[in-house]
């Protein structure tokens, strides 16, 4: 079962004082962000799951001012994919798609992770609409 945001807040606001956080069992990420939001400095955390770890990362991510913009700058270059799209999601857009962002982690490999990590929730977005 998943923390709900307001009791790791006023977990870490009442119980759990200090600039440090570790949490063995990160899951969704809610204790790490509540941290961030709390002002801790260094979160540490853990799972035996992969995809808790690649969902916590990507959620915590906090980028500097320089990777925001060329973040900002590779999205704008991945735009161009979208007339590719047939507004469905389909697997030809999406491989189009998958295979620019792999050149691109090529050559921005520190923002390789928050790439894959848009894909992925575009993906699991797209899988929904076309389940509706």
């Amino acid at each position: 079962a998943s923390m709900q945001a307001a009791t790791a807040k006023h977990l870490l606001e009442t119980v759990l004082p200090g600039s440090s956080l570790a949490d063995p069992f990160v899951g969704g990420g809610t204790v790490a962000i509540e941290g961030l939001r709390n002002g801790r400095k260094n979160i540490f955390g853990s799972d035996i799951s992969p995809l808790a770890l690649f969902v916590v990362r990507g959620r915590t991510w906090l980028p500097s001012k320089d990777e925001i913009d060329i973040f900002e700058e590779i999205l704008r270059s991945l735009t161009d994919l979208e007339s590719s799209n047939d507004g469905k999601g389909s697997l030809k857009s999406w491989d189009c798609l998958k295979s620019k962002i792999r050149t691109t982690a090529e050559e921005f490999r520190e923002l390789s992770f928050p790439l894959w990590f848009v894909y992925a929730t575009a993906l699991e977005q797209g899988a929904k609409v076309r389940h509706k």
